[in-house]
């Protein structure tokens, strides 16, 4: 009889596994603290990966070693080690490539880094400190610069554009924060640009009068996502009355080279909304995968939006509210998308000496769970100043502050971790258990009965 109920815990617990269902330590490991490179500053104020290879953005590299404003720096899988990879430096250096590494993007073999105040190009556009996007492709003896971006229409000076940027394929979006529309609002701008061959060109701008509801709408925010043929982007709209700013956002879509908005993201009712003295800086993060959409809200909730045949609809709510120590009103919040799991990071607490949270949540038929939580070994807090949190194939980085009680960000490092999922459990999958479980009660039964 030992025997029997040794063999049917072994077939239980292998069943549930399979299914993943068996109870698990949901602790995503933490992979590689990255060893930083000489002249590091502000390393880890922006971070992506593809699963392969990270990138880590750091706008105050010492220009002595870069001869630019900031760099980035790449890492590279190596069985179970990441190792310093090389260094993006563009084709023409200098000086006044300012805060070079303010954004990075990867996807495939291209990766992107934006310099948020690049007046190195005065001279071919004739304007100053406009910024840039400039571009890296893989190649067998490794990363090579490509290209520089800039609008073919020179924006305004001081218009921030290379602020963020996301790449998907053979295509770049690039945000232009500070830029005006027609009406001379500061409302941000959004590029598009295609490559053709090893040449880049514009593709599209993309403005607030390209919106149903352009009068009340702003883009100069972080939020924005590409995905082949769809882009998401953050907005606020002001259209709720005065004195009240409503986050949302909008997705467009392209047929050939054609965008035009497909449908505007709607928050819950008073959430992601400023009134009363509350100001939003601008949109906040949002990520695009497939038919999942989130937007990150204010007070440490995330906001999951899926498409099916009928559009775009809210599908859920993720909060880190109850991991967030004490009681603060702001909590600023960053996404991505891996898959169907959603990575969601707040920042909370009081500066100097705020906390970050990092859960990974995933869909379970038609709910939401969070699955895993991201502990550093070290107290730490991401980077205040930009978005420097990315998860694909499974792999999460970020970039983090070691906290000193200050705003030493010299003390800034970079963390890689397992995303630390668990497999999905289908409706096939519970009906299968069932049955299994039903089939090993009978025997159960039958066994008695025979011994008895």
């Amino acid at each position: 009889m030992r025997h029997f109920s040794h063999t049917f815990v072994v077939l239980l617990s292998s069943t549930f596994l399979m299914l993943g269902v068996w109870p698990t330590d949901a602790l995503g490991g933490q992979l590689a603290k990255l060893d930083i490179p000489t002249g590091a500053k502000w390393f880890g104020y922006s971070a992506a990966t593809n699963g392969d290879y990270v990138v880590i953005g750091d706008v105050g590299f010492d220009a002595a070693i870069s001869q630019t404003g900031g760099t980035a720096i790449v890492y590279r899988r190596d069985g179970d080690q990441w190792v310093q990879d090389s260094m993006l430096i563009p084709e023409t250096v200098a000086p006044q490539l300012q805060l070079y590494g303010y954004s990075v993007a990867i996807d495939q073999d291209l990766i992107v880094v934006g310099a948020d105040f690049d007046m190195s190009v005065c001279n071919p556009v004739g304007d100053c400190g406009m910024g840039s996007a400039n571009v890296f492709r893989h190649e067998p003896g490794g990363w090579v610069f490509e290209a520089k971006l800039f609008p073919s229409q020179p924006p305004p000076d001081d218009a921030r554009f290379g602020r963020y940027a996301s790449v998907s394929g053979t295509r770049i979006v690039v945000s232009s924060m500070m830029e005006t529309t027609s009406s001379g609002s500061y409302t941000g701008v959004f590029y598009i640009f295609r490559r053709e061959g090893t040449n880049w060109v514009q593709e599209v701008r993309l403005s607030s009068e390209d919106v149903a509801s352009s009068a009340t709408t702003s883009f100069n925010g972080k939020g924005l996502s590409l995905d082949g043929d769809r882009l998401l982007v953050g907005a606020l709209d002001f259209s709720a009355g005065s004195g009240a700013e409503v986050q949302t956002a909008y997705v467009f879509r392209r047929v050939g080279t054609t965008w035009s908005e497909e449908s505007r993201l709607v928050l819950p009712a008073g959430e992601g909304t400023g009134v009363g003295g509350i100001t939003i800086v601008g949109p906040g993060s949002v990520a695009l995968r497939g038919d999942l959409a989130v937007v990150a809200g204010l007070i440490g909730n995330a906001f999951v939006f899926r498409r099916d045949s009928d559009g775009w609809s809210f599908d859920g709510t993720l909060s880190n509210l109850d991991l967030v120590p004490g009681n603060v009103l702001y909590h600023p919040t960053s996404v991505s998308i891996d898959g169907s799991n959603v990575l969601v990071t707040t920042l909370s607490g009081n500066a100097p000496s705020p906390a970050s949270t990092f859960a990974v949540y995933s869909r379970r038929n038609t709910h939401w769970k969070r699955v895993s939580v991201l502990q550093p070994a070290d107290d730490l807090v991401v980077s205040t100043n930009s978005d420097p949190v990315d998860m694909r194939n499974g792999v999460v980085v970020f970039g983090a502050r070691l906290s000193t009680g200050t705003f030493d960000f010299s003390t800034n490092t970079a963390y890689i971790f397992a995303a630390g999922t668990i497999p999905a459990v289908t409706t096939w999958g519970v009906v299968i258990m069932a049955l299994m479980l039903l089939t090993a009660a009978t025997c159960i039964v039958r066994y008695k009965v025979s011994m008895s």
